[in-house]
């Protein structure tokens, strides 16, 4: 994750907002909070703990050349389900900061920011996406340089062989974005569209 001091004082914010939750309206932590971080401290009515540091990515995965969709990670070793494989790193930047490239923006877990992994500083930017993704993204807590940041983290949803190429789901709202702005003409959740034809949609998109 960045170090920069701008985004030190995000990071700072958060963390500042999650030990002391109880001490906040709920009304505001709704406010603030991007929704699934929301619900998780609803739900464990506990602060989030600090998790030791980023995963060495390199110990699990590599970036490759797919036949389809450009870069794409796969597993060098076989992983085992629940595995921390890497974080996906980049610059906190207002969600409003029109010059953050959307195809490598990945929500914070405040409202209104976005980390941006435009600069491919971990091989999580290049994730590909698929509707049965073997990888998971989460929130956690880790220490850098003596200071706690949240990372947004990837986690093995299940066993994953070696050479096997590693997906997470980009969401609904992501395609949504992307046909919005008519980078894509499809529909990627319309379960009567032909695989074939989303498929060379896919390709095309990941090609620009």
């Amino acid at each position: 994750m960045c170090n920069c001091y701008n985004c030190q004082v995000v990071h700072d914010e958060f963390i500042e907002m999650i030990e002391h939750s109880h001490e906040y309206p709920d009304v505001e932590l709704k406010e603030k909070l991007e929704p699934y971080v929301y619900q998780q401290v609803k739900r464990s009515k506990k602060r989030l703990e600090t998790i030791g540091e980023c995963p060495n990515t390199e110990e699990y995965c590599e970036l490759f050349h797919t036949d389809f969709m450009g870069l794409g990670v796969r597993a060098i070793t076989d992983i085992s389900s629940k595995t921390v494989i890497g974080c996906y790193l980049g610059s906190i930047e207002p969600s409003t900061n029109k010059s953050v490239d959307w195809k490598y923006s990945f929500a914070y877990a405040m409202n209104g920011y976005v980390v941006d992994g435009s600069d491919k500083k971990s091989m999580m930017s290049c994730v590909n996406h698929s509707r049965k993704p073997n990888v998971e993204v989460d929130y956690h807590i880790h220490m850098v340089d003596g200071q706690k940041q949240c990372h947004i983290v990837f986690i093995t949803n299940q066993y994953i062989s070696s050479g096997e190429e590693l997906y997470i789901d980009y969401g609904k709202e992501y395609w949504d974005w992307a046909s919005k702005c008519g980078y894509i003409e499809i529909n990627m959740y319309d379960t009567n569209e032909r695989p074939l034809k989303r498929q060379r949609k896919i390709t095309e998109y990941f090609s620009r």
